[in-house]
């Protein structure tokens, strides 16, 4: 019974943070930072103005590790990562900085699988 409160209250928390396990609803990012920056990652919607993590916050990623994200989202929707240098936005990949560029190859969509990007300099 403890497990199960304890599993149940997990998926709450995570939920909030708009980060589920990957269904129909959702859509994976694994992005690599293989720059020689630390860097802040958020993803955009295209369809519907909101953002991930929202609230004008971004992931930190400090290391050269993979950071799996999987967002929460309307079946369908376009989603584009923005990567940026931590806290200087001197240089960018994706759509950068609050959405602010254009790019070729930085979307996914929603309920379509798993996306991947190696951010390097």
């Amino acid at each position: 019974m403890r497990r199960g409160i304890a599993s149940l209250a997990m998926g709450l928390l995570v939920a909030a943070a708009g980060v589920v396990p990957a269904s129909a609803n959702s859509l994976t990012w694994t992005v690599t930072n293989r720059s020689h920056y630390a860097i802040q990652v958020s993803f955009y919607s295209q369809n519907v103005g909101r953002e991930w993590p929202g609230g004008g916050q971004s992931w930190d990623l400090f290391d050269h590790g993979p950071h799996t994200f999987t967002l929460r989202c309307h079946s369908g929707e376009k989603i584009c990562y923005g990567a940026f240098v931590y806290q200087s936005h001197s240089r960018y990949w994706g759509v950068g900085f609050n959405n602010s560029a254009s790019c070729g190859d930085c979307c996914g969509i929603c309920g379509a699988g798993s996306m991947e990007n190696s951010l390097s300099d």
